[in-house]
């Protein structure tokens, strides 16, 4: 029996801004679902996020395949601070952080 080890490694990605909840939607979908054929593999995924038209933040959370976004009774002020951390093995942060830049409005 082989025995496969996989790297491990973690990111943190800071941006400014309100996301568009659809767009940003869409591009999850594509990086769990490697729709983009990288050799990239993320297997867990939190984030705060500020969205679009929302007063409130919400909740990132991805496992896998699978993920879902948690609202929050904690409002941003203001304050569109968001962050991602992205655990996985391949990451490439340059192009996570460009992909996750494009979903801002």
């Amino acid at each position: 029996m082989d025995i496969k080890y996989i790297t491990l490694n973690s990111i943190t990605i800071e941006l400014v801004g309100e996301f568009d909840f659809d767009e940003l939607d869409q591009l999850i979908i594509q990086i769990l679902w490697n729709e983009q054929n990288t050799t990239q593999e993320i297997v867990r995924m939190k984030g705060v996020l500020c969205l679009r038209n929302e007063a409130t933040y919400r909740i990132l959370q991805a496992v896998g395949q699978m993920y879902e976004f948690i609202s929050t009774n904690e409002n941003h002020y203001d304050n569109l601070r968001n962050c991602f951390v992205v655990i996985g093995s391949n990451l490439n942060q340059d192009i996570l952080i460009e992909q996750f830049r494009k979903c801002i409005k």
